[in-house]
């Protein structure tokens, strides 16, 4: 039976999935201290994070929405929703360099936390996020891996059914073009590690049709536009999941697949999703161009070979990522 909160905190974060994902450190050190936990968000990409583990909120507000939008722009909230959390909670951990949000915030609630959503060189973007919390007397955690319920399990018996059991996922797409692998590489990999069986594309809402050098084999499988923690869930079966530096990316690791995140222009230094089995390829002079296809084949044959048993908790978020570089 779940421990009744001592008190309340509100997480204000304006990013997309991956920025959000990173901040299931700071959630869980929170929950495990006590306190109610709600996101104000994007609700697009905050719906990952709306589940019952330790590293989940239990509740929702949207950043996007007509209430934030009166709170920012005319100081007004209303009675309920926004307003009634505002006026309970406790504390406020905002990742943001906006003073009139985080003034806004700092007349409703006792004592708010700012910090930067940039982290310093050298930091790691997760641990940054995390870290704010000993200003309130307590210690950074790594959460567990995000866990299905009843009906998510359920939503994803359709595509697991037709999958084999340890089956490859990828996901080619990103925010980004600079962050993509080439796309006709993806193929290359399919069929060498794929091992001739049915595998698992993933697609983006903007995303249908963009691949059709994979959506066209005949052993694919597509996930099109799924609910983010159902698609999370279904990574989470996989064998070994591939993809950019993307929030898709992040979505596989927090559900705890065999995930190998493939980085370009942007920092993984600072940026690697964290989960329990993470392999992180750098591609030479940040040019994903000139990541050869060889060096992804052999990594994702030696991460889904090296696999852990999922245990449903990442022991050390710090030793859990593997890099290599080329």
């Amino acid at each position: 039976m779940r421990e009744t909160p001592r008190w309340r905190a509100l997480v204000v974060r304006a990013g997309a999935l991956g920025d959000l994902l990173m901040l299931r450190g700071a959630i869980a050190s929170l929950k495990r201290a006590g306190y109610s936990v709600s996101l104000l968000a994007p609700a697009r990409h905050a719906q990952a994070l709306a589940g019952d583990g330790d590293g989940d909120v239990d509740q929702v507000l949207d950043w996007e929405g007509a209430e934030t939008a009166s709170l920012l722009a005319r100081n007004e909230a209303p009675a309920d929703g926004l307003g009634a959390c505002l006026s309970s909670c406790d504390c406020a951990l905002v990742y943001s360099r906006q003073a009139s949000l985080i003034s806004v915030i700092e007349k409703r609630v006792p004592r708010v936390l700012a910090r930067d959503p940039s982290p310093p060189p050298g930091r790691r973007a997760f641990d940054w996020y995390a870290e704010v919390v000993r200003c309130l007397g307590l210690s950074p955690v790594v959460p567990k891996s995000c866990l299905a319920n009843r009906r998510e399990r359920a939503l994803i018996r359709a595509f697991t059914r037709r999958l084999p059991a340890g089956f490859l996922a990828m996901h080619p797409g990103s925010g980004s073009e600079r962050k993509n692998w080439p796309v006709e590489r993806f193929a290359r990999l399919a069929a060498s590690a794929g091992n001739g069986r049915p595998w698992l594309l993933v697609e983006g809402p903007a995303e249908h049709g963009r691949f059709s050098a994979l959506s066209a084999e005949s052993n694919v499988i597509i996930a099109n536009e799924l609910p983010l923690r159902v698609l999370g869930a279904l990574l989470g079966e996989s064998g070994v999941y591939v993809g950019n530096d993307s929030g898709v990316t992040h979505l596989a690791a927090a559900w705890g697949a065999t995930t190998v995140a493939l980085f370009g222009p942007t920092d993984s230094a600072m940026f690697a999703p964290v989960g329990e089995n993470v392999t992180v390829v750098n591609a030479p002079e940040n040019d994903m161009r000139r990541l050869d296809p060889s060096v992804v084949i052999t990594a994702t044959i030696h991460a889904r070979r090296s696999k852990k048993p999922r245990t449903g908790q990442v022991s050390d978020a710090r030793t859990s990522t593997r890099l290599i570089s080329r």
